[in-house]
């Protein structure tokens, strides 16, 4: 069972690290970071066993509520902001739906000011 669990673990342990580094800003990387291990390492496989799954969807579920993922609200908060501006993330998929909201939530605020 362990050793199932291990490439899953490997991937939060690697993002982890990223994210604890002293050295790098993470207000623009923690959320395509968090999109990368939600949208492609907890994607759960037809070949994974039942305790994988079940580990993958808890964990994919907690990191989605806990950071309002795909919260549409979310799109105004300054860190979005600047990891949808940030050049390096914007061919992500994840980026790209968190893009896509965040320009029709601003052409609308657009819109009203104007």
């Amino acid at each position: 069972m362990i050793a199932d669990l291990r490439p899953v673990l490997k991937s939060l342990q690697i993002a982890t690290a990223v994210l604890s580094a002293e050295n790098t800003s993470t207000s623009s990387l923690l959320y395509p970071m968090l999109l990368g291990l939600v949208d492609d390492h907890l994607k759960f496989n037809n070949d994974d066993a039942p305790t994988v799954v079940t580990f993958k969807c808890t964990c994919g579920d907690a990191i989605v509520q806990r950071f309002a993922l795909r919260d549409l609200a979310m799109a105004t908060a300054i860190h979005v902001t600047a990891a949808v501006l940030d050049p390096r993330f914007r061919t992500l998929t994840g980026m790209l739906w968190l893009f896509l909201k965040y320009s029709r939530l601003m052409v609308g605020l657009l819109a009203s000011i104007v």
